[in-house]
């Protein structure tokens, strides 16, 4: 509950007053322990320091075997030559933490795992009075069979803040009903730095989120990595990441070759149902959903704001399974690129992305997705309201598949919607569709699109080739400073702006820019 301002204010005068009258009282501050793990056994270990031992210090601020006591926010970190530990069921199943603590790897990965042959129990359980810190990390083997209180996390259960640094959470699995989160769930903040979730899943019904389900706080992902994960019943969306209704923000960070495959199964690499999905300098790709109805292959998420990323190869693969690469009731993108996308199944329009509501493209390129089935695909516009906006603008459509109208069409979801007019201007699409009326300055031609490739940047994109028509064409609505691919990218080079996502100049100034070498 939010303090009122006056309890807010005296908080803010009692704490220093505290602090000073411990210091003239002569009584210490509280300080943190660092506790020195010396065993790799599970347990306890006469004159030894377990990691089990070493959590139980922390938590009760006591000497406990051979562990130093712990003191308030202590630190756990391990002796050198310590590498893995095996936790088992007969020494007490998970880590059960209860203080605020930090465990850490320090220089090289150190890996917790459940004894492959014991009894099934998650790795950590961190309670509402211990956030925890993972630093350099690697949880895995978790699996939880059997119902419990909170469902899920059979790599971690973090009932207060967790925050991952350069740690990874691997290789859990729940089987079982609501067995949310296989390798994270988190019911406070969750934050990774660094960090890799992956091969995690959840084999039960209702069983959203394979690698991370977060209940309450949002998501935020810092070059981190989603990838591998995976739900397999029905009504399980959100292969590599689920929430509940709070959002997700992933910077720099990669979302790959998670999936679904249940039926109602939202969102192969993301399931944000109710809340923002934010993607800035990201990757989402080789995601997918197999079940019927099924929508979003990339990510399926209320509002999707999407700037600096690429969308590739992600898929539907079953009927009524709308957006290969995702699926949006209304999405703003800028200066990325939505590329080989598609849809398979009956009914399954919008092979790179299916909106519904006032949405907006700037600066972007969409090409060779494909709709086998159904319409849309590149774009299908899922009609719901006549008065949602859609703007295009300096956008390329081009090169896109369907049955009908290839690059962009319209789904009439109301019986009156029988066309909807196209904001903006400067674009460039393939084939025109007499449902979606783009402005007259609309160009049709042929953008020579280079294959996808990692053109500079931290995305892979589409570079124009010699003599295409996108050059200079286009225009800055957003007065953008870079292309896609960041800064030593100029996103206005010559006469004018390009048309998509990469603005063409010398390679011999530009490509090397960020010190990639193609060669």
């Amino acid at each position: 509950m939010r303090k009122n301002s006056r309890s807010s204010f005296l908080s803010a005068r009692v704490r220093p007053l505290s602090a000073a009258l411990l210091m003239l009282l002569g009584v210490p501050a509280s300080r943190a322990a660092t506790i020195i793990v010396d065993s790799d056994a599970d347990g306890s270990v006469a004159g030894r320091c377990t990691v089990r031992d070493a959590v139980a210090a922390a938590n009760t601020d006591a000497v406990v075997a051979g562990c130093a006591a712990g003191s308030g926010a202590d630190t756990i970190q391990f002796a050198t030559g310590i590498a893995s530990i095996t936790l088992t069921k007969q020494a007490g199943g998970s880590l059960l933490i209860s203080s605020e603590l930090v465990l850490d790897g320090q220089a090289s990965p150190v890996t917790l795992r459940r004894d492959a042959a014991d009894a099934t129990f998650r790795i950590v359980d961190a309670l509402e009075t211990a956030p925890l810190t993972l630093r350099s990390m690697k949880i895995t083997g978790g699996r939880l069979d059997e119902a419990d209180l909170y469902g899920g996390g059979a790599g971690v259960l973090a009932r207060g803040d967790l925050t991952l640094e350069r740690s990874e959470v691997s290789s859990n699995v729940t089987n079982k009903w609501q067995g949310r989160g296989a390798g994270i769930l988190a019911r406070a903040g969750l934050e990774l730095v660094d960090s890799v979730v992956s091969g995690n899943a959840t084999t039960g019904q209702s069983s959203p989120g394979g690698g991370i389900y977060s209940y309450y706080q949002p998501v935020l992902l810092t070059r981190s990595v989603i990838s591998g994960n995976v739900t397999l019943d029905v009504a399980s969306g959100g292969g590599g990441v689920a929430t509940r209704a709070v959002d997700v923000v992933a910077t720099e960070s990669a979302i790959v070759d998670n999936w679904t495959s249940g039926d109602g199964s939202f969102g192969g690499g993301f399931n944000v149902p109710i809340a923002t999905l934010t993607l800035v300098d990201s990757t989402v790709s080789g995601n997918s959903t197999e079940g019927g109805s099924a929508w979003g292959g990339g990510g399926y998420a209320y509002t999707l704001h999407a700037s600096g990323s690429t969308f590739a190869g992600n898929s539907t693969l079953s009927y009524s399974s709308y957006g290969g690469g995702f699926f949006s009731a209304a999405a703003d993108i800028s200066n990325s690129t939505i590329s080989g996308n598609w849809t398979t199944g009956e009914n399954a329009w919008g092979g790179g992305f299916v909106v519904a509501l006032s949405s907006s493209v700037r600066n972007s390129t969409i090409f060779g997705n494909r709709s086998q089935w159904a319409t849309g695909g590149g774009v299908a516009i899922w009609a719901v309201d006549a008065a949602a906006i859609i703007e295009f603008d300096s956008s390329l459509l081009f090169g896109n598949s369907a049955s009908v109208d290839p690059d962009i069409g319209l789904v009439d979801a109301t019986g009156e919607i029988t066309s909807i007019p196209i904001a903006g201007g400067h674009n460039l699409i393939g084939a025109a569709s007499i449902s979606a009326v783009f402005p007259p300055d609309t160009l049709n031609c042929d953008p020579r699109l280079m294959p996808l490739a990692a053109n500079g940047g931290k995305t892979m994109t589409h570079r124009l080739g010699e003599g295409s028509c996108a050059v200079d064409a286009g225009a800055n609505p957003d007065a953008l400073a870079s292309d896609q691919r960041g800064a030593g990218y100029e996103r206005s080079f010559g006469a004018a702006t390009d048309i998509g996502a990469l603005e063409r100049q010398p390679a011999d100034e530009k490509i090397f820019a960020d010190g990639f070498d193609p060669d």
